[in-house]
């Protein structure tokens, strides 16, 4: 800088306003803000909620209800998409890389990427819980992956997928 010129950030000034309309317009803005009660559908044991498929445009998170029967399982499988997890109704536990992490009504469960998981219920009623996920995210980055797994042995054989939180980038070892 020539060190004659005075530069300041002002708030709410857009030198460039065409390149930013420009951007604005480009942006889909969503039709559907509320998905009724009687237009739910269950599908197997998965509600979708938030979701594509059911209209709304969400470019980053999505959302859907898990039922899980008694004495029931999910498949095994990993992401590389968060999920959350709050418990409506029921007990059950998760298991994370072979980890077991019990939890019940009212419990928040936390899934990172890459973590090999089952969602189970030994209980003798029905469990439900509430997932919220950044997979629209990664759907829209062209990036999302989900891997199911036959068994426990064969998920532990599997190479480990590891993203580095600070390049970014993911490995496998």
């Amino acid at each position: 800088m020539d060190g004659g010129s005075k530069r300041a950030a002002t708030y709410g000034v857009r030198p460039d306003a065409t390149l930013y309309d420009r951007i604005i317009a480009q942006r889909q803005h969503p039709e559907k803000r509320v998905l009724r009660a009687a237009d739910r559908r269950w599908e197997g044991n998965v509600q979708l909620l938030i979701d594509a498929a059911n209209g709304f445009d969400d470019a980053a998170i999505a959302s859907f209800l898990r039922r899980l029967p008694p004495h029931s399982e999910s498949d095994i499988h990993r992401h590389n998409f968060e999920a959350m997890g709050y418990v409506i109704k029921g007990t059950g536990h998760e298991i994370h890389d072979g980890e077991r992490i019990d939890w019940s009504e009212g419990d928040v469960v936390f899934i990172p990427p890459n973590v090999w998981h089952q969602h189970v219920n030994p209980g003798d009623q029905e469990a439900l819980v509430l997932f919220v996920t950044n997979w629209a995210l990664m759907l829209n980055l062209n990036a999302c992956t989900m891997e199911p797994a036959p068994s426990w042995e064969e998920a532990r054989q599997r190479p480990t997928v590891y993203v580095d939180p600070y390049l970014g980038g993911a490995r496998v070892s």
